[in-house]
């Protein structure tokens, strides 16, 4: 029995040491982003990490002056958390795939449905943002890249 606990703390301070370090403030480099950023004057991601949970806040200023807040608090076990982003309910979970936060967003049940990957260079200088449009189809795969502040 002994041996199974030691076993069981061993293989989740590995999972934990895969986990790369998202903590802090985040701003979008238009420089080096393919995505619809012609709408998108700035952005900037605020990252919280613990053992597991992750809490993001993210602030967009649109070119037409208009600002997005969203707030999301969740457990980084893929279960769903409900959120109210821009006055909708949207179901979010989140789930580490080595160093890579990966974040599932549906909205209106299945009818729209992303999946965001955060990951940071090795240096930990910058993070790159890719995101995959599951449902509806058609729409390609986003890169934005994040500088560290």
């Amino acid at each position: 029995m002994r041996t199974i606990v030691v076993f069981g703390v061993l293989l989740f301070a590995a999972s934990a040491a895969d986990r790369a370090d998202l903590n802090g403030t985040w701003v979008l480099d238009l420089s080096h982003s393919s995505g619809p950023g012609s709408k998108v004057k700035a952005e900037t991601l605020f990252i919280s990490q613990k053992t597991d949970a992750v809490q993001l806040s993210e602030a967009t200023t649109e070119t037409n002056g208009k600002e997005l807040k969203v707030d999301i608090a969740c457990n980084t076990d893929a279960q769903g958390c409900k959120v109210k982003e821009n006055g909708q309910a949207t179901e979010v979970s989140f789930w580490y795939n080595g160093p890579t936060l990966v974040m599932m967003e549906q909205r209106h049940g299945n009818d729209f449905v992303t999946q965001t990957k955060l990951k940071p260079s090795e240096d930990g200088k910058t993070l790159s943002m890719e995101v995959v449009y599951l449902a509806p189809v058609g729409h390609k795969p986003e890169n934005y890249t994040f500088t560290k502040q």
